[in-house]
């Protein structure tokens, strides 16, 4: 396994002999988790096909939006799929959640897209985190 890093100005791996020795120590965990070790959602996922509306904050893209339904979302973020290949991990979008005039409660703020995958049919999954 190899860790890289840094501490202050020294890189892990690398130590100054003129300055005290770092060292790192990777433990096991000592109970296992039940959830999938890879999955680290803080909140569980509500499935729930919502509309979402998003554009991107950028304005090289113009008037560019599109509504997709959720596949799941947290009160932290969504996630979607779609066919456009606008988006990229880091952008930051204008999201609308839920996008309808049926909602009672409707959030209107800026999020981050925050992981990007690309499906078997060739659709983006994309991850949005809201920033409040």
């Amino acid at each position: 396994m190899v860790i890289e890093g840094c501490v202050g100005d020294l890189p892990l791996g690398a130590p100054d002999k003129s300055s005290p020795a770092i060292a790192a120590a990777v433990l096991p965990l000592v109970h296992e988790d039940r959830r999938n070790r890879s999955d680290r959602r803080r909140r569980h996922r509500v499935k729930l096909p919502l509309l979402a509306r998003l554009r991107p904050f950028d304005p090289r893209y113009g008037q560019l939006e599109e509504v997709q339904s959720t596949l799941d979302f947290t009160r932290e973020g969504l996630y979607f799929t779609t066919w456009l290949e606008h988006y990229c991990l880091g952008m930051f979008v204008l999201v609308v959640f839920p996008d309808s005039s049926a909602a009672s409660v409707r959030l209107e703020c800026l999020g981050k897209i925050v992981r990007l995958e690309r499906l078997a049919d060739g659709r983006l999954g994309i991850a949005v985190q809201f920033l409040f």
